[in-house]
């Protein structure tokens, strides 16, 4: 095939996402336990509301059509969104002496990092793809910070040209600007590249600037109407450059 540069969605393709967001909340929780002496019920049920207080603020923003996900204002919306976490975790707590920076983006780095978190047919599937010379990059919406630390702890380095977050385009997965920023700052054109995602965004959006797309459908969630959409539909990445070279 032409297309010889793949951008990659992180979450539910590349890595298993409840074992990264399990061990944030066990690393956060045992904080809490430790240093302000908290029961562990109580410490969970602090992490649990701090957690929805985030994803509520950010949610409805994100899905709601009026509002604007691209640009500046965007991202100091989610700059100052990023505050309410540490805000509800530590509420009513002495923080004067805390030993742990909570803060979202050295946190998210902090626990990435220390994740082992790759579906078990990864790495033999990006070190076959590597060899046929197709480069290969990281999309995904969250912050630079958090997918830094998941490449460096699944030692995705030796694989991928670069990656791409919500904060270096200025733009989510929700938005075409997403898309053609990533297309752009690696200097090719939507026909030389290949989206890998597995949400209906992901397959919808780079559609609308004719980028072939591949749906990876592991918990066979998306609709069958989506799937079909997309150039590909597949279980998981283990026949993926068979599929690739046919196509």
């Amino acid at each position: 095939m032409s297309q010889r540069n793949l951008f990659i969605d992180l979450h539910g393709v590349l890595v298993r996402t409840p074992l990264i967001f399990d061990e944030y909340r066990r690393i956060t929780v045992e904080h809490l336990v430790n240093h302000f002496s908290l029961k562990q019920e109580t410490a969970e049920e602090r992490y649990d509301h701090a957690l929805k207080s985030w994803e509520k603020t950010a949610f409805e923003y994100l899905r709601n059509p009026m509002t604007n996900k691209i640009g500046k204002e965007f991202l100091d919306f989610l700059e100052n969104c990023d505050k309410l976490f540490p805000k509800f975790l530590y509420e009513d707590l002495d923080i004067s002496s805390a030993s742990k920076d909570l803060r979202t983006r050295p946190f998210e780095y902090s626990v990435a990092v220390q994740v082992q978190a790759l579906y078990p047919e990864v790495d033999r599937t990006l070190k076959i793809l590597k060899s046929h010379g197709y480069k290969m990059y990281i999309a995904s919406s969250s912050h630079s910070s958090h997918i830094r630390g998941i490449i460096e702890a699944n030692d995705l380095d030796k694989y991928i040209e670069g990656f791409f977050g919500f904060d270096t385009l200025a733009a989510t997965k929700h938005t075409l600007k997403y898309y053609k920023a990533m297309v752009d700052q690696i200097n090719s054109t939507p026909k030389d590249c290949v989206m890998i995602g597995n949400s209906m965004h992901e397959i919808l959006k780079p559609r609308k600037i004719r980028m072939m797309t591949i749906h990876i459908n592991r918990e066979r969630k998306v609709p069958t109407d989506v799937r079909k959409l997309a150039n590909l539909s597949l279980e998981n990445l283990s026949s993926l450059p068979e599929h690739l070279d046919i196509l």
